[in-house]
């Protein structure tokens, strides 16, 4: 939800000085993209540009900037919202991608809005879009796509940014391309003349000439100075106005000063006291004052502040709620802290129980922190801490739980488990297992004793049940986890516990794995519905994303977009406070980018990845990092670069090999897309190698992993000239996946028996017709969801001879040219890429020791290497070693890689340990004496 309060313009005064001189500059922006008004506080920045944009009859949009905006998902929905108050039109499809990207690049959601823009027609253009205060703007990601809009705005838009300090943009590559418009501090100062005017004409001071430039002169034409100085001459009657201008030279220390002694000593007592109190408090309405400051008439002094124009800001329409301008909050802060500390801790523990009754827990616990009051923290993650983790304060929950005595932590069962919940949906799922045991003996001593809180330790037991039940899937104990979760649902009807939401959750999980997708979706939709009803965000967004990825691979595209449309709308009206984390699941935007890159749409696939990798940067949980890199590889095979994308699948299979007791279900199958990329790389032995270790007997936790291993096989067994071994397996392929109603696989097994029957025809003069038939089977049911891609991501040229010698009326004519125009695109692109790995252009210097690293695994070493090592490097260990003997540092290493530096530092202790070594010297003289870095 945007706050309305931030697209309200400043009013017109008709007393303000207009600026002339200025407005003409301004005048002269036709033609532009940017205009920039920069100065520090107080130079009339807003004024001067509220001015100009009700001066001129273009139309124009307004949104004043603060803190809180710079975090890219935030700040481009505001900017969306801003351009809504005047065209509803434009940045619907923006906003759908904007309620998922959240850490990175927004260029799909960009593109989108940009599109909606140049549409725009109106008889004054161009749009005005003012951007208040934009030096709150410092996020690196914000910038960096702000630049990708300026270069790309449609002349249509003209945007007007004030700001206190020259933002990081490139305005010296702007200047050049004649985009700018600049004002400055030295342009806002006042002149003698404009002095003049703003004392007699808008303060009604009637000064003279001579001291109007006495005062512009020591004010240096600062407009915020000079209005405190006729503030302060109105209780000062006995001094000269220019002599109190003599006090200023325009440095923030003097403000504060000046703030202080000309400002806040100047008011009545009353209203000091007032000033000084309620500085602590960064919004203020008149209930909020009146409990923290113990008087019943705040409303009415909060009134009058905005009547006497005192530094205080309204931040409604109604007139409820206000915030002090913040040079003037800060300054009467530091003075509060200075003069009363202990009542500092006062007004803070009577702002905290307020905050408390009225439902701000989170702004209350902050609070709590800055008091330090150990004892009320406790009391209130108690209380508080299921709905908290529930609304995605999992993580915070750890922090502030950590801050507690160890002591008190470890003899207080809610506490305990609000630690494991935390674990839990941040997917720590091995640290979870001794603090259970700990706290079931904590509960039965607790019992036993006939504690307090007996009752409530009962009550955990059913919560313990349940993760219990989740530990159990990570084992395939699927015994157990019948048992768990079956005592978890008769405890749940015998009490009023909201565990139902994630009980069916895990019910969703386990028919998944089974491939019994119906069960699963009923499983998963009850999960919802009950996580709407129990208030459990985290738990919808998660049922919702697992649900996206099965109705994915049964080729329900649009139902998977519906559902999860159907889930953020519940989601932005549940989560209406900008300050509540964003949760994100990796299962629903794997599901959004793989429906996206179906679909052709890369761009808006590329949105969706975005969000999550933040997490491979700073480091996330065994499950979610196989998913993204997963993810990343789908999309580096989609856009030709085979080599990136198999050092994403060695990261994954790695941390998967290592990782594999901690994570509840069988993640993407990794090994199939590896096989993808060896196909297109054209590696032979590898191929061969991978398909001697496969059996038809091999036991896969999920039936999905089972029915893509088959198709992966059949794959191989096509490239290799097996094509009756290929048609084997897809026959038992497509009848499980006909009989389970996976239809992507099954479009994907009728496309590959396709191009089996098709090479048989080449070289064994097989009837044609039972390729055709399946291809056309195939298009016909691609056709009605809309999946474009799995035909080119197939052998091309085969795939493409096929589709040309299908005629069939059954498909429609507008799919047939969607399909041919990605094919046309995929041979251009195709003729400029070789698969030979060592030349290939689509294959980096990076991804060449990916590649380079992958065919020494699978080649093998020899027996003599075999020997003299511990234990084999792994793909990854062979890539840092190939980037090492390039001369790159660790840092460097960590770019190339896309790695953490921490990683990367583990990568080469694993294998300094493995070869027996101790420093990157050695490393690379053994390496050249087991010739692991020859060239393949």
């Amino acid at each position: 939800m945007l706050l309305q309060t931030k697209f309200f313009a400043p009013a017109s005064n008709p007393k303000t000085i207009v600026r002339s001189r200025l407005l003409d500059e301004l005048a002269n922006s036709a033609g532009k993209k940017i205009s920039l008004v920069i100065a520090p506080a107080g130079y009339g920045k807003t004024t001067l540009v509220s001015q100009w944009v009700h001066h001129v009859d273009n139309p124009f949009t307004w949104l004043s900037l603060d803190g809180s905006d710079n975090e890219p998902r935030r700040f481009w929905q505001y900017i969306i919202g801003a351009f809504q108050r005047i065209y509803d039109n434009v940045g619907h499809e923006a906003n759908k991608l904007l309620n998922q990207a959240d850490f990175e690049c927004f260029e799909g959601a960009i593109t989108s809005l940009v599109n909606d823009l140049s549409l725009i027609e109106e008889p004054n253009l161009p749009v005005y879009l003012v951007l208040d205060d934009f030096h709150h703007i410092q996020d690196f990601d914000i910038l960096r796509n702000l630049v990708y809009f300026v270069d790309y705005l449609p002349p249509t838009v003209q945007l007007i940014l004030t700001s206190r300090t020259e933002p990081v943009l490139p305005l010296s590559r702007w200047r050049v391309r004649n985009y700018l418009v600049e004002i400055y501090a030295t342009d806002l100062a006042f002149s003698d003349e404009e002095c003049l005017r703003f004392f007699n004409e808008y303060m009604a001071k009637n000064i003279s000439l001579d001291e109007a430039q006495k005062i512009r002169a020591k004010t240096e034409g600062w407009v915020a100075a000079m209005q405190l100085a006729a503030i302060s001459k109105d209780n000062a009657a006995s001094q000269r106005l220019s002599t109190q201008a003599a006090l200023y030279s325009g440095s923030d220390k003097l403000i504060n000063e000046y703030v202080l002694t000309e400002i806040l000593d100047q008011q009545p007592d009353n209203l000091k006291s007032f000033l000084l109190q309620s500085s602590c408090l960064l919004r203020l309405n008149g209930e909020f004052c009146d409990a923290v400051l113990d008087q019943d008439n705040s409303q009415e002094v909060l009134e009058d502040l905005e009547q006497s124009n005192l530094f205080i800001i309204p931040l409604d329409t109604s007139h409820q709620w206000y915030r002090y301008h913040d040079l003037f909050r800060e300054s009467l802060y530091h003075r509060l802290k200075l003069e009363s500390p202990d009542n500092v801790t006062t007004l803070q523990r009577k702002a905290i129980t307020w905050l408390l009754e009225h439902d701000q827990i989170h702004e209350s616990i902050d609070q709590l922190i800055q008091l330090q009051d150990w004892d009320w923290l406790k009391t209130v993650l108690t209380n508080h801490g299921n709905t908290l983790i529930h609304d995605g304060y999992h993580l915070p929950m750890l922090d502030w739980i950590a801050l507690l005595s160890p002591r008190e932590v470890e003899t207080t069962p809610r506490l305990q488990i609000l630690k494991i919940w935390s674990l839990f949906f941040s997917n720590r799922i091995e640290n979870i297992p001794p603090l259970l045991e700990n706290l079931e003996d904590l509960l039965d001593r607790r019992v036993a004793d006939s504690a307090p809180d007996a009752e409530d330790a009962l009550a955990i037991n059913s919560e313990i049940s349940l993760i219990r039940s989740y530990l159990a899937r990570t084992k395939s104990d699927l015994k157990s986890v019948n048992d768990l979760t079956r005592r978890v649902l008769e405890d749940i009807d015998n009490s009023n516990m909201p565990l139902k939401s994630v009980t069916y959750y895990g019910i969703g999980i386990d028919a998944f794995n089974k491939g019994d997708f119906n069960d699963a979706i009923n499983a998963l939709r009850s999960s919802i519905q009950y996580g709407k009803f129990e208030r459990k965000p985290s738990g919808v967004i998660s049922s919702t994303g697992l649900l996206s990825w099965i109705l994915l691979h049964m080729g329900e595209l649009k139902s998977a977009v519906e559902e999860f449309n159907q889930t953020q709308e519940w989601l932005d009206s549940y989560l209406s406070d900008p300050s509540q984390p964003k949760m994100i699941s990796c299962w629903q935007n794997g599901a959004l980018c793989e429906i996206y890159k179906e679909k052709n749409e890369l761009t808006i696939a590329q949105s969706y990845l975005a969000p999550l990798l933040g997490h491979l940067e700073v480091g996330t949980e065994p499950s979610q990092h196989i998913i993204i890199q997963y993810i990343r590889a789908q999309l580096f095979i989609a856009s030709g670069e085979y080599g990136q994308a198999l050092e994403c699948l060695e990261d994954a299979s790695e941390l998967y090999a290592s990782k594999k007791e901690a994570i509840m279900f069988e993640p993407p199958y990794l090994e199939g897309v590896k096989i993808k990329c060896f196909l297109a790389l054209n590696q032979k032995q590898a191929i061969e190698q991978w398909l001697s270790t496969q059996s038809d007997n091999a036991d896969f936790r999920s039936q999905v992993t089972r029915e893509l291993n088959l198709l992966a096989q059949a794959r191989a067994h096509n490239f290799l000239g097996d094509h009756q071994a290929a048609l084997h397996k897809l026959d038992l392929f497509i009848d499980e996946t006909r009989e389970h109603g996976h239809n992507r696989h099954l479009i994907e097994s009728l496309i590959n028996r396709s191009v089996a029957h098709y090479l048989a025809h080449l070289e064994q003069g097989e009837d044609l017709a039972l390729s055709v038939r399946d291809m056309t089977h195939a298009m016909t049911l691609a056709s009605r969801h809309q999946i474009l891609r799995v035909f080119v991501d197939e052998p091309l040229e085969q795939v493409w001879q096929i589709v040309n010698q299908c005629d069939s009326i059954i498909v429609p004519y507008s799919f047939r040219k969607q399909l041919m125009e990605c094919f046309t695109s995929m041979r251009s692109h195709a003729e400029t890429v070789t698969p030979d790995t060592e030349n290939s252009p689509a294959v980096s210097d990076t991804s060449a020791h990916a590649v380079k690293a992958a065919e020494t695994i699978s080649h093998g070493l020899n027996r003599k290497d075999q020997a003299e090592l511990i234990e084999p490097l792994s793909a990854r260990e062979l890539e840092v070693l190939f980037l090492i003997n390039d001369g790159l540092a660790n840092k460097q290493i960590a770019a190339k890689l896309s790695l953490a530096p921490a990683t990367v530092k583990a990568h080469i202790r694993n294998l300094y340990g493995k070869m027996a070594v101790k420093s990157r010297t050695e490393a690379l003289a053994k390496a050249r004496q087991l010739a692991l870095l020859e060239q393949n």
